[in-house]
């Protein structure tokens, strides 16, 4: 389990352009109030949602379908192979072989080969999020909006509620992709209505001096905030997405750390 005994805060000086991580002792309760929920502000509205949707299909006979338009919830488990995902979450592993020879309601699909095209994250995730290599998308994309991310349809034609979230403290799309946080175009071309990221800036999981065998999203030891392990905050902020938005048609991405180690013991938490 997490460590019970003290912990360490962050608190953001509000008047720094940089924010500047000062670290002041605390106690597992006042840790314990890092909560992460769904804001209202610039929240889209669940009725005007669904009156798009009622628009659209009145307008399009090609949607009646007698199957209701899904949810969507893709959790991404970064950097875990077939193999090691079998070993490390059997219980996955086993709930999932079950829907697959057991219901004729799912469809459970595994891959045994050829589905790696490159040798780290970046090559493999942006064909998935973008149709293009991310050779292509560096050469073609990255100055325009010619190139869109999976969500994008989903919410431009279907009305969907979007939603991003990452356990580390990273702006991935501006690292990965360069579009900045306050770019005027980041919006229109990522279409989220929610990302979920900062919180793990929080200097219990990531300090200041960061050592990426023992801290961060990289350390061989367990990871926390306060009492509860890091990927807890972002599964309950997921839950929250489905209860906020109940109703609502959702396309939410979660992308998890905790196979980013070499000991393979993060992952089990």
């Amino acid at each position: 389990f997490c460590d019970d005994n003290e912990v360490f805060l962050t608190h953001f000086n509000p008047n720094s352009t940089l924010y500047i991580q000062t670290l002041t002792r605390a106690t597992t309760s006042d840790a314990l109030n890092f909560n992460p929920t769904i804001t209202t502000k610039n929240q889209p509205k669940i009725k005007q949602k669904k009156d798009e949707e009622k628009n659209e299909e009145n307008n399009n006979p090609n949607t009646n379908s007698p199957y209701p338009k899904p949810n969507i919830l893709i959790l991404l488990v970064d950097a875990v192979s077939r193999p090691e995902f079998h070993h490390t979450l059997s219980k996955t592993s086993s709930f999932l072989s079950s829907l697959k020879s057991n219901s004729s309601y799912y469809s459970v699909f595994e891959f045994f080969r050829y589905h790696s095209i490159g040798s780290f994250t970046h090559p493999n995730l942006t064909p998935l999020i973008t149709g293009v290599s991310a050779r292509t998308y560096d050469i073609t994309c990255a100055r325009s909006l010619s190139c869109q991310f999976i969500w994008s349809a989903f919410k431009r034609l279907k009305h969907y509620i979007t939603a991003y979230s990452l356990d580390q403290c990273d702006d991935y799309f501006y690292n990965k992709y360069n579009i900045p946080f306050l770019h005027p175009n980041r919006s229109k071309k990522l279409n989220l209505d929610h990302e979920f990221i900062l919180p793990f800036c929080h200097a219990d999981y990531n300090p200041a001096l960061i050592n990426a065998y023992w801290n961060g999203p990289y350390s061989i030891r367990r990871r926390c905030i306060g009492s509860k392990y890091v990927h807890s905050y972002e599964l309950d902020w997921i839950k929250n997405m489905f209860k906020k938005y109940k109703g609502a048609r959702k396309f939410v991405f979660g992308q998890f750390m905790e196979g980013q180690e070499g000991k393979l013991e993060v992952l089990k938490t």
